[in-house]
Formats: C-alpha cells, sequence, structure tokens
C-alpha cells in the first residue's frame, strides 16, 4: 500500500513538473514580408550565415569593399 502511494505520489511529481520550450531553429529559407527576396540561413561554423537566393530586383555588390567583386551580383 505505501509502495504504492509513493508511485502515485512520483508519477503526480513527474506530470505537474513544468516542461520548457525549445527554442526554434533559425535554419531554412526564409522570405521577407514584402516579398522582395529570399534568404537561406545555414551553419557556417560556430554560427549562423545568411545566403541571399533570390531577389526581384537583381543588383550588382556595388559596396564590396574589394573594388574587384563590385561587378558580381548580389544573388
Amino acid at each position: 500500500m505505501r509502495l504504492t502511494l509513493i508511485a502515485a505520489a512520483a508519477s503526480l511529481a513527474f506530470l505537474a513538473a513544468p516542461t520548457f520550450a525549445q527554442a526554434q531553429s533559425a535554419v531554412g529559407n526564409w522570405q521577407r514580408e514584402d516579398g522582395t527576396s529570399r534568404i537561406r540561413v545555414a551553419p557556417c561554423g560556430s554560427n549562423l550565415c545568411g545566403t541571399v537566393t533570390w531577389t526581384n530586383t537583381p543588383r550588382l555588390d556595388e559596396r564590396n569593399p574589394d573594388p574587384a567583386l563590385r561587378t558580381r551580383s548580389t544573388v
């Protein structure tokens, strides 16, 4: 009887324990709210990196600090 009571109390304590929400991952494909571009977020070493995969107004990388790369597409 006492063992049953202890088991029931342990079960209730386990069920009543708070549960913690898991953080959502940022990894995946994301689109801006206005629909003007899409970005892929993926692991990059111990960080996350974002890559523009599509844009409705393709542009050149005119502000790149390396002048040799300023004529490439931002996509």
